[in-house]
């Protein structure tokens, strides 16, 4: 009974050890902030950002200041920056060529010996010369000798081979079609061609318009429509969740284009809802400007993310919809 008991404790520790580090990890919040400034000038860009977790045990901070950018990263007792980073690349590139080298001491003496080993005595190779010219001329003459007579042969076969040619141009000749069955038969390629793109272009239409319909029918369905809306619902409630605590910034910007300028400013109003008046936007259509300043800070908690997964994955309608996403086809 003592051995069971025992054992009992030790299992509810490690579940209780689990069960801590599953409630850490879920409900410790990532806090994040950032900060951000331009003067209208490349040179006056600065940004700072800083992410921490659980006490600062894991950290992340980086900086752009003066057209260049700095980062720290630390895990727990052991630090990291863009400096040891460096000069671990350097070192590891020192060693590498290091061993390269002395691998390659070895090899080069044994290809010199090899060398040294294979070339043959200098009056050898002057011998073994000799004998190639003279092998060489005996070689020449006898290729002469041959090519004579089928130079003769081929003088005797010219005659033939112009008739031949004449023969066969008068051939071509009587087969070439007139000028105006050139031009039907252009004309009928001509016709085929824009009957062929026709079709093709009536195919893609019909296809278009059953697809039309079978994604509007898609889209309408009770069901389907249900789930969007759930998961419309739910992904407003994480954006809630996640805003952040403090945000305040102004913007003064332009560019050469007003059309550009207009659409800038238009895709900052989708935001609206969220950044409210604390972001002062200035939009200038008369010049070339980026000034401005921003702030942001706040904290991000794991668990939002998995209710939210979690609600979605009960949630009937989004399930079948999911099961219809995956076996839909055009």
């Amino acid at each position: 009974m003592l051995v069971l008991k025992i054992i009992g404790i030790i299992i509810a520790v490690i579940l209780g050890i689990l069960v801590l580090l599953v409630c850490i990890v879920l409900f410790t919040p990532v806090c994040y902030q950032g900060e951000a400034a331009c003067d209208g000038t490349v040179k006056g860009i600065r940004a700072k950002a800083k992410i921490t977790w659980l006490l600062h045990l894991l950290s992340f901070s980086a900086v752009y200041e003066e057209q260049e950018f700095r980062w720290k990263l630390r895990v727990a007792w052991k630090h990291m920056n863009q400096e040891n980073s460096i000069e671990e690349r350097v070192d590891t590139d020192e060693k590498d060529k290091r061993d390269e080298k002395d691998q390659r001491a070895p090899k080069t003496q044994e290809v010199s010996k090899a060398r040294r080993a294979e070339e043959p005595p200098k009056n050898e190779t002057v011998r073994l010369e000799e004998k190639k010219e003279a092998a060489e001329k005996v070689e020449k003459a006898v290729e002469k000798s041959e090519k004579e007579p089928e130079k003769a042969e081929k003088q005797s076969e010219i005659p033939g081979k112009i008739k031949k040619s004449v023969q066969r141009s008068e051939e071509i000749l009587e087969d070439k079609p007139s000028i105006f069955e050139k031009v039907a038969d252009r004309i009928r390629r001509f016709y085929q061609k824009i009957k062929y793109t026709f079709q093709r272009l009536c195919g893609k239409i019909k296809t278009l318009s059953e697809k039309k319909d079978k994604i509007q029918s898609f889209l309408t369905d009770k069901v389907h429509k249900a789930a969007f809306q759930k998961v419309k619902k739910e992904v407003l409630r994480l954006f809630a969740k996640l805003r952040p605590k403090r945000f305040s910034g102004r913007v003064h910007y332009g560019f050469e284009d007003p059309y550009r300028t207009g659409q800038v400013l238009a895709g900052a109003a989708l935001f609206y809802p969220w950044t409210g008046e604390a972001l002062a936007i200035e939009p200038d259509f008369e010049k070339r400007v980026l000034e401005g300043d921003l702030y942001i800070k706040g904290k991000i908690r794991l668990i939002h993310i998995v209710l939210l997964l979690l609600r979605l994955i009960w949630a009937k309608d989004v399930r079948t919809t999911y099961r219809h996403i995956r076996s839909f086809e055009l």
